[in-house]
């Protein structure tokens, strides 16, 4: 797919994904309440300073960090996505299909705006067994056996996936 240079921020950085057969998935680490409001697809577009040419399935990885500037921004709207169960987890994978420029008319749906951002829209979003994992700044790589392990038996909702996740934790989990 070729891009029109028009619709992107000027000079991109461009980063190359981690190299992976078909035996590993790539990740990546997202801040509460970002994460959870993927895996909840309450956030179809997650915005990178950064360009790559990637399309494919990628793992949501809800990091230990908040992003307390969004928290406060965004108030009542990511509550939910704040529960310390939804970080230092695998929680969804999610489908990159499209990069473009980040426009203003995107806030609502990456719940960010800032110039010279890449929008990644993001679909078919399926939820993951929690599984405790630590996470990476960049992108990584999580092996697929794992992957397809956690999408069996896996909540259909994010009060699901947190509700599995409290009773994994108070049974050593």
């Amino acid at each position: 797919m070729s891009r029109n240079l028009d619709l992107f921020p000027p000079s991109p950085r461009r980063l190359t994904m981690p190299r992976h057969d078909g035996d590993s998935i790539v990740a990546w680490s997202l801040h509460a309440p970002y994460a959870g409001a993927v895996a909840d697809r309450a956030k179809p577009i997650e915005t990178r300073k950064w360009w790559t040419d990637f399309r494919g399935d990628v793992v949501i990885h809800g990091a230990l960090k908040v992003d307390h500037e969004a928290t406060q921004r965004l108030g009542d709207r990511v509550t939910k996505y704040l529960d310390p169960l939804l970080r230092g987890v695998l929680l969804a994978v999610v489908r990159i299909a499209n990069a473009r420029a980040l426009l203003p008319s995107d806030e609502e749906k990456a719940l960010f705006f800032a110039e010279n951002r890449i929008a990644f829209e993001l679909e078919n979003v399926r939820l993951l067994r929690p599984l405790p994992w630590k996470g990476h700044q960049g992108p990584f790589l999580v092996p697929r056996a794992v992957i397809d392990d956690a999408l069996q038996g896996a909540p259909t909702t994010i009060e699901e996936f947190i509700e599995m996740r409290r009773e994994a934790v108070n049974h050593g989990g």
